[in-house]
């Protein structure tokens, strides 16, 4: 069968299974993204996120076990990472409204929005609640890569021996090619529209996500304000990275990894990356120069964009 494309999780989805592909299949696959998004999303009302926001400072709520593993995975990665990986950031998220209104909050509405997005005012035991007024938790930052995870475990359960799993950019590569050679995997050049690759991941069982200037943002005035938030500063993060790309078995921990990465700069960032065994990440700078740092099993990147050069 074709592969099937459908709108899922704020984004366009692509699942390809090729020749073991049914309509059954597609729609288990389908349904299940339709599930955790109707768990995660903060927009649908109804969903643990929003019930959770809801009662910010009011009452505790009772949530499902996905999103009490999902939450639990996040504040990890925000001790991890020092809360450059912060879930609630809700707060400065909706003010700063990327892709919805260009404007540029001002210092006193940042400062006032990261008062409310200190993760650490957040209760899970015995059951979870936001202890102040107006907090608001986003997991946008690693719900992907969750439902990627989630979607591996059917194709393993269907004994799928192939396939590719698209959210909205972030990758999901199950098996091999028939030739039995790795995927290849296009990287995004941020410095191009969609289709403009400045490398290629060779990956087989493997998860790929980026996190990049690129991917939402508005202009002022000739100056770009991209949607990957300082959850220090209040601000878009700006430290001479245009992307930075994680690949990992698991989906989760890419995501995660890629946000965090991003947001503590190169020198954080990449002792992150090492001390995280098993995954491979790939900063892109401004100045056109590629660094790797770890080492992911079965993958290897090669560079096709003269332009761009590898940095010791």
């Amino acid at each position: 069968m074709s592969p099937r494309t459908e709108e899922a999780l704020g984004t366009i989805c692509t699942i390809n299974l090729f020749d073991q592909g049914s309509e059954e299949l597609y729609r288990r696959l389908f349904g299940r993204l339709s599930e955790i998004e109707g768990i995660f999303s903060p927009h649908l009302e109804g969903s643990d996120t929003a019930r959770l926001n809801l009662g910010a400072g009011l009452e505790p709520v009772e949530l499902s076990s996905s999103f009490i593993y999902v939450l639990d995975k996040a504040l990890d990665y925000a001790e991890l990472s020092g809360g450059a990986f912060n879930p609630a950031l809700g707060p400065l998220i909706k003010l700063w409204d990327i892709g919805g209104e260009a404007r540029i909050p001002s210092i006193f509405e940042i400062e006032e929005a990261l008062e409310l997005s200190n993760y650490r005012e957040l209760e899970i035991y015995p059951q979870a609640m936001l202890l102040r007024r107006g907090m608001a938790l986003d997991l946008g930052a690693i719900v992907k890569g969750y439902a990627l995870d989630e979607l591996r475990k059917i194709l393993i359960e269907e004994e799928i021996d192939r396939a590719i799993l698209d959210l909205g950019g972030d990758v999901y590569v199950h098996g091999a090619r028939p030739s039995g050679d790795p995927w290849r995997v296009g990287l995004q050049d941020p410095r191009e529209g969609l289709g403009g690759y400045l490398g290629i991941i060779n990956a087989q069982d493997a998860s790929i996500a980026t996190s990049g200037t690129y991917q939402r943002y508005f202009e002022i005035e000739g100056r770009r304000y991209h949607h990957l938030l300082s959850p220090f500063t209040g601000y878009p993060v700006e430290n001479g990275l245009m992307s930075v790309t994680v690949i990992s078995r698991s989906g989760i921990e890419a995501d995660a990894l890629a946000t965090a990465a991003f947001v503590l700069g190169w020198e954080e960032g990449r002792a992150l990356i090492a001390r995280s065994e098993g995954a491979l990440g790939i900063f892109v700078f401004d100045d056109e120069t590629l660094r790797l740092v770890g080492e992911a099993q079965d993958v290897e990147f090669e560079l096709i964009a003269g332009e761009y050069r590898l940095a010791e």
